[in-house]
């Protein structure tokens, strides 16, 4: 039992660092969700629930382009994403206005 507390925790406590947020892994809000995403307001939001295939954390070359004030942009064809390893090799895991959430960029 001590045990499985401590995997929790620590569990609880691993942060990767993403271009344009932070990605967690949960659980530290509500149940149903595997990673925490970081808007540039800094508030958190569920951007991977626990029901989703879990991909292996990656990094892309490149980098996220500057967020805008506004959506200039839309492109409902963007997939949403918690990190890299959702995304193809020619796209980052961005924060997109649109969207208010991390989708697929291409750079």
């Amino acid at each position: 039992m001590v045990l499985r507390v401590s995997v929790l925790l620590l569990l609880a406590s691993v942060v990767v660092v993403v271009m344009g947020g932070s990605v967690g892994v949960g659980p530290i809000g509500p149940p149903g969700c595997r990673y925490w995403c970081t808007r540039p307001d800094k508030e958190a939001y569920c951007c991977l629930r626990d029901d989703a295939p879990i991909i292996p954390v990656v990094e892309h070359a490149g980098s996220c382009p500057p967020i805008p004030d506004t959506c200039t942009d839309y492109d409902p064809s963007r997939e949403v994403c918690p990190h890299d390893g959702y995304c193809k090799t020619t796209e980052k895991c961005c924060f997109y206005k649109c969207f208010n959430r991390h989708a697929c960029t291409p750079v």
